[in-house]
């Protein structure tokens, strides 16, 4: 993985090299990029810039992940688990399967249709772009033109 500081308007954003080999910006936080560049400057200064060097994924969840899930008090999890729950809450949130599918990097939209079934009040979306232009989307009033 390769971590980028980048501004694109006001997000930060990492690339990645996933299995599909194909390279993809996921929109991060400001507060996930501080952690980050923290952690690159204080644990892997001149190293090769990985988050994680030398550990695979199953290697860093037994050294890292369930120990700090045990100290949480919460039930350990796989990472393929945090990836499933990362893209229920997005489309939980309101985000569109689209997106969802872009930032986990599906090739295919099938593949993200999994989550269809949690999005909110699919029809909001619809109903909102079918409302009269003369109505303001903050306050519902008419606006007099």
């Amino acid at each position: 993985m390769e971590v980028l500081q980048e501004l694109k308007g006001a997000k930060f954003v990492i690339k990645s090299y996933p299995k599909s080999k194909a390279r993809r910006t996921i929109p991060l936080s400001a507060d996930l990029v501080d952690v980050l560049a923290r952690h690159l400057r204080d644990y892997l200064a001149g190293r090769d810039d990985l988050v994680f060097p030398g550990l695979s994924r199953f290697t860093w969840a037994r050294a890292h992940l369930h120990p700090a899930m045990d100290r949480a008090g919460i039930p350990r999890a796989r990472v393929h688990d945090l990836r499933h729950s990362f893209a229920s809450m997005l489309v939980q949130g309101g985000v569109s399967l689209y997106e969802v599918q872009r930032v986990l990097g599906h090739s295919s939209i099938e593949t993200t249709q999994r989550y269809a079934h949690l999005a909110p009040d699919e029809y909001n979306n619809v109903l909102a772009a079918l409302e009269s232009p003369t109505q303001t989307k903050t306050t519902g009033e008419r606006v007099s033109g």
